[in-house]
């Protein structure tokens, strides 16, 4: 209805204008042809050390020249081509028919994540991770768990660790023990069974079961391909688990690659975290 109500007043204040003489209405027809204005397609631009730009003298006509107040932080070339070279400001000026036409580059050098190794205590254990990841830790009945990923948006999560620490009150199993009951912890029926209390449909695919030699002990290795699916939502994921015992604590370390992540790295990280754990 509204829509209606605007063209309605739109067509009267048109009906209006044409049926008022103006002077221009009698005034004899004449024919001025404006000149297209020279300008430049930017007056000012930022850009990364390395990145490039062209600049355009619009609607200029003949020769144009170009020419960077300080090469050391942008050059230009002489089709215009701008290159960022090193963090600050210049000013490339294009030159036609005697007139500048400027523009101010301002060049930014970003900061590079900081990936120096970071450490955390966590129950009885410190542990060394990635420094461009972000961790959290919680603890629950002496038992507990830490979780570090590389991105605080979980829809951009490419790479996982987690660290569960499950308090035995016994000393440490060997590997000949973790062996003996790793099926209530990782074995193919008993992941695809956690899921399905948690209403998540899952396939397991490419599952090894394998050992690994860390500066620890002998700890249990097991890899896999998880595909999942929740509420008409599919997710694909390869993970690497492994299972060792630490004083009287049984330590599972998982990694997980997802959403493009590449298992190889997380599985890297994995064994880093066995090698570099310190028992306090």
């Amino acid at each position: 209805m509204r829509g209606k109500k605007f063209k309605a007043a739109v067509s009267l204040a048109l009906a209006i204008v044409l049926a008022t003489p103006t002077a221009a209405a009698f005034a004899p027809a004449t024919t001025v042809e404006a000149a297209a204005k020279v300008k430049l397609n930017a007056t000012k631009k930022t850009l990364n050390v390395g990145k490039t730009y062209t600049l355009k003298l619009k609607n200029a006509k003949g020769k144009v020249t170009w020419k960077s107040s300080k090469k050391s932080v942008a050059t230009v070339t002489s089709k215009g081509k701008v290159k960022a070279v090193a963090a600050g400001t210049a000013t490339i000026t294009a030159t036609n028919k005697k007139k500048s036409y400027k523009c101010k580059i301002t060049v930014k050098n970003p900061k590079k994540p900081d990936n120096t190794p970071k450490t955390v205590t966590v129950g009885p254990v410190k542990l060394t991770y990635p420094g461009n990841f972000i961790a959290e830790s919680a603890e629950v009945d002496g038992s507990y768990a830490w979780v570090a990923a590389d991105s605080k948006d979980t829809k951009n999560v490419t790479q996982m660790l987690t660290v569960k620490m499950q308090y035995t009150g016994e000393e440490a199993y060997d590997y000949d023990m973790l062996l003996g009951i790793y099926e209530a912890q990782l074995s193919e029926e008993t992941l695809k069974s956690t899921y399905e209390t948690m209403g998540v449909t899952a396939e397991i695919s490419n599952y090894e079961l394998s050992s690994y030699d860390s500066k620890l002990g002998k700890a249990i290795r097991v890899s896999y391909h998880l595909s999942v699916e929740a509420e008409g939502e599919k997710a694909e994921e390869d993970a690497v688990c492994y299972l060792i015992g630490i004083d009287d604590y049984i330590v599972e370390i998982d990694g997980e690659a997802l959403n493009g992540g590449k298992i190889d790295a997380v599985d890297g990280y994995a064994k880093a975290l066995l090698d570099t754990m310190v028992v306090l």
